[in-house]
């Protein structure tokens, strides 16, 4: 039999002292390799392309609280990009956020260090792995919730949107925060939040989970 190859991980989270605390763990699994670990907030994209992981670990409420992160973007123009989602606790619109993206595994920041490393294995293989408390039930309530509060997401029932609104959009659905738009409209951070709030009005959704989840379709649709 050949040598199995390692699987190679790019480690994300914004806690230095945690992140380096992963590291010895992983460093003591033979079978893994980190190409990489950064703060959620540097240039995952950047990192993933150089590197090529077949994992990204990070943390889920870093990754919903960071409009920049491009985790959103990866995963839809890289399908083969396997996700393991670290949650310090688990929020419903975090978790729903991760089960909309289609994520391989989410566990909680509390689990033993042997069932961490059987998750990135698992996952490797092709599995998915959860933790206990998001049982298959559970997670289905979650999706059903979440699709439940988005009654408005078919592109066909979506209000029309003017111009500068679809592009504002379509901005939301790449990930950008609103001072990186203002940057590329050439606006002022003001006026982009502005269009937001008018926006969450307008397709009545209530977080920017909703936003971003419609944002997705709504382009997925148009293409």
């Amino acid at each position: 039999m050949g040598i199995k190859r390692k699987i190679k991980l790019l480690l994300a989270d914004s806690y230095y002292l945690f992140r380096k605390s992963l590291v010895k763990i992983l460093n003591d699994d033979d079978g893994i390799l980190i190409v990489g670990d950064i703060g959620v907030g540097d240039n995952i994209s950047s990192h993933y392309f150089n590197s090529n992981p077949d994992i990204i670990v990070t943390d889920v409420k870093q990754v919903f609280e960071e409009a920049k992160n491009p985790i959103t973007y990866l995963r839809d123009n890289n399908p083969d990009v396997k996700i393991l989602f670290l949650a310090e606790e688990f929020q419903d619109d975090q978790i729903s956020f991760a089960l909309n993206l289609g994520v391989e595994g989410i566990i909680s920041k509390d689990v033993t260090e042997g069932e961490f490393l059987y998750a990135i294995h698992e996952i490797f293989e092709g599995r998915k792995y959860f933790d206990n408390y998001l049982s298959a039930d559970r997670r289905n309530d979650l999706m059903m919730g979440l699709e439940n509060n988005q009654e408005c997401m078919d592109k066909d029932t979506i209000p029309l949107l003017n111009y500068r609104e679809e592009q504002i959009l379509k901005f939301i659905n790449f990930g950008l925060t609103s001072t990186q738009i203002a940057k590329k409209l050439k606006l002022s951070k003001r006026t982009i939040d502005n269009y937001r709030i008018r926006l969450k009005k307008k397709l009545k959704v209530n977080s920017r989970t909703e936003m971003m989840v419609l944002a997705h379709k709504y382009f997925s649709k148009s293409n």
